[in-house]
């Protein structure tokens, strides 16, 4: 087809050619590849592509202007639907048209024409392939460079090019269910979708060391490399469109989709994201979690002879499981549980006495042995040897309730608060989350920070600077704990009811109101 020189378009290329700036991966079809595009070494004819729908709904139209078998102008539409980076469309041809009022609808045909196949390399080039069915028309395929660009927008081939600028911000943060190939183990999924961006995070924890696949509805789409670290082991595999340093381009919606987690052939976690918020799954057989207290003790000579006891506590977030023993001789013991070992009690002696114990808890916590078993209603044994040198039966019923007792520094019996701290423009990417838990005479506060520079940042609450909270990889966290604990700072002071701030100097860029 040939067109005057003021719509050539080649001479068009020219002009938009310094407009765009495209990725090196495949990408997502999005409205934004709503424009003409062209072949330069073909230049003379092209096609226009309108990306239309709405939801789930995604629809290409195509308009080709090229020429027939015996070379003469000719033109033909075809549509299909939008799947990732391609459009598989059918194309169609009229004829019985004429110019202008002359134009009768009634005689127009609309023949069949084949076949296309679209697809994309990054925002600025893609190739058609197309499969006529007139066989004097050669069946092939077309490499295509944009030439145009929607007003006033930007092209970053990644799914945020469709989130509409009005739509509310939506987050997901979803546990995914473990397959039972590493008991204890947890993995969380989140998905963050704002008018400027959208974000997707799979993060592992405790699972051994090593490399796993990320699989989107059966497509691997990235490996998550999980290190040792003080407490287990995490590994964190990170999305953004538009893409960002460290991260990968987001070029498609895990939204609804099948995720799965796997190493090797072995699927470790699988979770269909949207579909639940539960809190993170427990541990293999571990009981769930509550709020409940079951206690035993056993003396059975009384206040000057052997002792042993247990407690379970089921909270809101976490279980924990505790055997202890007193006045036997010191060494080495198999705790045993319904007659299977769970681990070894060692007691010492101290003054008056011996005494020994074992801690565990779901999920797993530094110092503490995995719960990934449910002692109620089983005989705990302590072993030496062959000999039960002391056994109870755990009650199958609860005898308390965690919140019971007065909690340090005045907080009362339980609370739970989660705030997501507001940024500042000293950086538009920067998140921070604020919690703080109260339970049964145990008090935690902790602010967690994301997608700041690395460096050091000063932790400030009700006008008191408390802390440093150092970003490593983007990522920092402070936590404080009354009564005090080795891997926390003490909580000597009440956040509740404050304004929480983190600067980087005298820089301002997080701050949170905590009820």
């Amino acid at each position: 087809m040939k067109f005057p020189p003021y719509m050539r378009l080649s001479l068009l290329a020219a002009v938009c050619a310094s407009l765009f700036a495209g990725a090196t991966s495949a990408v997502s079809i999005t409205r934004e590849f709503t424009a003409s595009w062209y072949d330069p070494e073909h230049s003379g004819h092209g096609f226009n592509f309108e990306v239309v729908g709405s939801g789930d709904s995604k629809t290409m139209l195509a308009y080709w202007y090229t020429y027939d078998a015996e070379g003469r102008p000719s033109w033909m539409f075809a549509t299909g639907p939008v799947v990732g980076d391609q459009a598989q469309l059918t194309g169609y041809a009229t004829a019985g048209g004429a110019f202008g009022n002359a134009f009768d609808p009634r005689n127009v045909q609309v023949q069949p024409w084949g076949t296309l196949n679209v697809s994309f390399d990054d925002c600025n080039h893609g190739v058609v392939q197309f499969n006529p069915s007139n066989p004097a028309l050669a069946a092939g395929s077309m490499p295509i460079t944009r030439l145009t660009s929607l007003y006033n927008s930007s092209c970053s081939g990644g799914v945020s090019d469709d989130t509409n600028s009005s739509a509310p911000a939506g987050e997901i943060i979803q546990y995914m269910t473990r397959t039972g190939a590493a008991p204890g183990t947890r993995a969380k999924l989140k998905h963050e979708e704002r008018a400027d961006r959208t974000e997707f995070s799979a993060e592992l924890e405790d699972v051994p060391a090593g490399s796993y696949a990320l699989r989107v509805d059966g497509v691997e789409r990235g490996t998550i490399q999980v290190h040792a670290m003080t407490g287990g082991t995490k590994g964190e595999l990170e999305f953004r469109s538009p893409a960002e340093t460290g991260k990968i381009l987001l070029d498609f919606d895990p939204r609804g989709s099948q995720v799965t987690v796997h190493s090797g052939s072995t699927e470790f976690f699988t979770a269909v994201l949207g579909s639940s918020s539960a809190p993170p799954p427990d541990a293999g057989g571990a009981p769930p979690f509550g709020n409940a207290v079951y206690t035993l003790s056993v003396e059975p000579a009384g206040n000057d002879g052997p002792e042993l006891s247990a407690e379970l506590e089921q909270r809101s977030a976490r279980v924990d499981f505790k055997v202890e023993v007193e006045d036997i001789a010191a060494g080495s013991y198999d705790l045993r549980i319904g007659g299977t070992s769970q681990g070894t009690l060692a007691v010492i002696s101290v003054p008056g006495g011996s005494n020994g114990e074992i801690e565990f808890r779901n999920p797993p916590e530094p110092g503490k042995q995995n719960l990934d078993f449910d002692p109620r209603g089983q005989l705990i044994e302590i072993v030496s040897g062959s000999s039960v040198v002391i056994s109870g039966m755990f009650p199958n019923s609860a005898n308390g309730s965690v919140g019971g007792g007065g909690n340090p520094s005045g907080t009362p019996g339980n609370a739970q608060f989660t705030v997501n701290m507001t940024r500042t423009a000293a950086d538009a990417d920067a998140s921070g989350v604020v919690e703080y838990t109260a339970e049964s005479g145990e008090v935690e506060f902790e602010v967690e920070i994301e997608d700041l520079p690395d460096g050091a940042y000063r932790l400030v609450v009700a006008g008191v600077e408390r802390g440093s909270i150092q970003s490593d990889e983007g990522r920092g966290k402070i936590r404080f704990r009354d009564p005090p604990r080795a891997d926390r700072l003490p909580l000597d002071f009440d956040p509740r009811g404050t304004h929480i701030e983190v600067f980087g100097g005298s820089t301002l860029y997080l701050s949170a109101d905590l009820p």
